[in-house]
């Protein structure tokens, strides 16, 4: 039996929407999968319990378990063992709760892999930072090789500066950096319905295949399928037609000014005079990372 863990110290940054949708395409791929909800908050066994019941369209593919894990690596991986035979798996997912590291600790030293999702927020770079650390001490408890360990940009806004960077300042944490995942409404309309992305937007055109387009194996535990999900619904919003002109329009040219009922400066590069040129370079990026002798958050 596999594991994988989803784990990070601070909320908000996609860990029960990760977990979920991975368990449910892995779950699609063929394999018997367990998911097992660790969070208090029961957020997982709120979202299957919208879904339709009795196995019907809509409903998820896999079991879905709420389990605590704070009462230690024994009784966790006891109560473990029992659920996984009786729902068949042969993979677990864990959906670990936020703020507690000693859960987090459990998992982890169960975990052939361990999953941190981060947003692109200092505040959660630092949040998994120390998720990193635990996942990094479960692994130095153990052999010295598992869990292996991989990064998942999440909620990703595109053509924003901190999107571009984060994937950089992930990698100075010294572990693999999985494709991102941006922010999608789909993912939230698929929450309130009880269903998995695959499900909801498999006929959207950016969410083409969904489930088929999962990986035929996971060579290394899960993380084929997590690689594979983050590509097949990180898809850019669709981009919609210009506005045709109004009726009686007179089409623009240099230095006219374009007739919308509005009036505007007339189309040219020039500036009034005592005005602020403009800007030549583009914006640095945010130093996501603290270092020794700069602000974590400069510009």
């Amino acid at each position: 039996m596999q594991i994988i863990s989803v784990i990070n110290l601070k909320g908000g940054v996609g860990k029960t929407t990760i977990a979920l949708n991975l368990a449910a395409t892995l779950a699609d791929q063929g394999h018997q999968v367990l998911l097992i909800d660790a969070d208090p908050q029961r957020s997982a066994t709120q979202w299957a319990q919208q879904g339709p019941a009795g196995g019907g369209a809509g409903a998820l593919p896999m079991a879905v378990e709420p389990l605590q894990a704070d009462d230690g690596a024994p009784q966790f991986q006891a109560a473990l063992a029992q659920l996984a035979p009786a729902a068949q798996a042969t993979l677990v997912v864990i959906d670990c709760p936020p703020e507690l590291s000693d859960p987090a600790l459990v998992a982890a030293l169960l975990a052939d892999l361990v999953l941190v999702p981060v947003t692109p927020s200092p505040l959660d770079l630092w949040a998994a930072t120390q998720a990193v650390a635990t996942a990094q001490e479960a692994r130095a408890l153990r052999d010295g090789v598992k869990p292996l360990i991989a990064l998942v940009p999440s909620k990703l806004l595109p053509q924003t500066i901190l999107a571009r960077d984060l994937p950089a300042a992930l990698a100075a944490l010294g572990e693999p950096v999985a494709p991102a995942i941006t922010q999608r409404v789909a993912l939230v309309e698929a929450i309130v319905l009880g269903q998995t992305i695959s499900t909801y937007a498999k006929t959207s055109p950016d969410a083409p295949g969904g489930a088929q387009r999962a990986p035929a194996a996971v060579a290394e535990p899960g993380a084929g399928a997590a690689r594979r999900f983050s590509q097949s619904h990180d898809h850019p919003a669709p981009r919609h037609a210009p506005r045709p002109p109004l009726a009686g329009a007179r089409p623009a040219g240099p230095g006219r000014q374009v007739d919308r009922g509005l009036r505007t400066h007339p189309r040219s590069h020039s500036r009034p005079a005592g005005a602020r040129p403009w800007p030549r370079d583009p914006p640095r990026p945010l130093a996501l990372l603290p270092t020794a002798d700069k602000s974590p958050c400069r510009q």
